[in-house]
């Protein structure tokens, strides 16, 4: 037998598989895109960026798209026959909640992670954000979060399953709201104006790791420094 590495068809069906990705929640602003960095939600609805070979647009790197589908795949499967998806438009903002159907009709969201359960004792700030904002989209200020941990707190690493119940308050709720709508006015304005928000400002630190967009926010921020346009 002999095995020859097919990396033309490697590329091929990773972007088949990324374009695939593209869906009603891409529509900006919506409430994943205004929670995560601004700069990047920009340049991915309003830019385009070549491959390494400078031909074909791509919207995500190689390791960005595996990632992306290890976790969807992931959460269709816990998903499966059991699944309610909605989406929907408040106040300009566009969301899409997908949860799980049980016989009290409860607000369960899913997500999976690398994150090892070990460090489970709290969610993270993107999470927290795009929980109550789902809280503000449906009338409601409690629900649970099912996470599935790939790497659980066992050694040798097992993978974990961790549901948290949340329960918040109207306020947080309607502040969370706020924030996000302010960001959308940021993204809107950029639009209007044909220029990016800030880099490196309206991002989460862990953001920039592998984003295929950094060299370019590194170059705008150089330039800026120097007293040019920023564009």
């Amino acid at each position: 037998m002999k095995l020859t590495r097919n990396e033309q068809l490697e590329t091929e069906l990773l972007k088949e598989i990324d374009d695939s990705m593209v869906d009603d929640d891409r529509s900006q602003p919506s409430v994943s895109g205004m929670i995560y960095c601004l700069t990047k939600t920009y340049n991915e609805n309003n830019l385009v960026l070549p491959d390494e070979n400078g031909k074909k647009d791509s919207r995500h790197t190689k390791e960005q798209t595996l990632l992306f589908i290890t976790g969807l795949g992931l959460e269709r499967v816990i998903l499966s026959g059991r699944q309610i998806a909605e989406k929907g438009s408040t106040e300009g903002i566009q969301w899409h909640v997908d949860h799980l159907n049980t016989d009290t009709d409860k607000f369960i969201e899913v997500k999976s992670t690398r994150g090892s359960s070990k460090k489970s004792d709290d969610i993270s700030e993107g999470w927290r954000k795009q929980i109550l904002a789902y809280f503000y989209v449906s009338g409601i200020t409690e629900g649970d979060l099912a996470i599935l941990h790939l790497m659980g707190a066992y050694s040798p690493p097992f993978p974990e399953f961790i549901v948290w119940h949340i329960e918040a308050t109207q306020q947080e709720v309607d502040e969370n709201w706020a924030w996000i709508k302010n960001r959308a006015e940021i993204y809107e304005s950029a639009v209007n104006s044909g220029v990016a928000p800030t880099p490196f400002k309206y991002n989460m630190d862990w953001e920039c790791r592998n984003c295929s967009w950094k060299s370019l926010c590194d170059a705008k921020s150089i330039l800026g420094g120097m007293g040019s346009k920023v564009i």
